[in-house]
């Protein structure tokens, strides 16, 4: 597990308890999306999942928001540990496991980056996190307004090492679901996710 630098830690860990991290779970209709926007559909996997009681955040007021959650950037640049604090509003929060349907600004290249998971609270305000292994890249294909990128997958060791990364792809699951998530036909696209360097 990475531990991050104390002040790093601490602005994350405000940030984190201030709510200030969103879904942005796409709500409204699949036909009628903003004209500057795409939805991508896609989900993070933990393998073996997370334990009762291996995350230890239960003293921040709003922990259950983060309970079996992974918190990553999506955006144009890559955020790394040395930029994140100036890249805040492009950390998003989704459910491990559970397809997820996030509303971005469009962009010929983004970003999935900084991947980690909030382990514990700590004494003096900050936070220590389980990082996960990125950046991966997306190429929205251009006119298109529903992308799916496919799923990640995490395999892990009893230290938390990261032993195995898997990039699978369930297009034609994930367009059923989204059908019957949103009750419509939806004209869904691949863009596949590349580790990027």
């Amino acid at each position: 597990m990475k531990v991050l630098s104390f002040f790093t830690a601490l602005i994350l860990g405000i940030f984190l308890l201030c709510g200030c991290i969103s879904s942005r779970d796409f709500t409204g209709n699949m036909n009628n999306i903003d004209k500057d926007k795409i939805i991508l559909v896609g989900s993070i996997e933990l393998v073996p999942p997370l334990k009762p009681g291996e995350q230890n955040i239960k003293a921040a007021l709003n922990w259950k928001e983060y309970e079996n959650t992974i918190i990553f950037s999506l955006g144009e640049q890559i955020v790394t540990e040395k930029n994140s604090l100036s890249n805040l509003s492009q950390y998003l929060k989704v459910k491990i496991g559970e397809t997820f349907y996030v509303e971005q600004k469009y962009s010929n290249k983004l970003y999935i980056s900084a991947p980690c998971i909030w382990i514990e609270t700590t004494g003096s305000g900050g936070a220590k996190f389980l990082y996960l292994p990125g950046p991966f890249l997306i190429e929205p294909p251009s006119g298109c307004k529903v992308i799916y990128i496919g799923k990640i997958r995490y395999h892990r060791d009893i230290y938390n090492g990261i032993t195995k990364i898997e990039l699978i792809d369930e297009f034609d699951a994930a367009k059923q679901d989204a059908e019957k998530k949103y009750n419509t036909s939806i004209d869904m696209c691949r863009a596949r996710l590349k580790v990027s360097g």
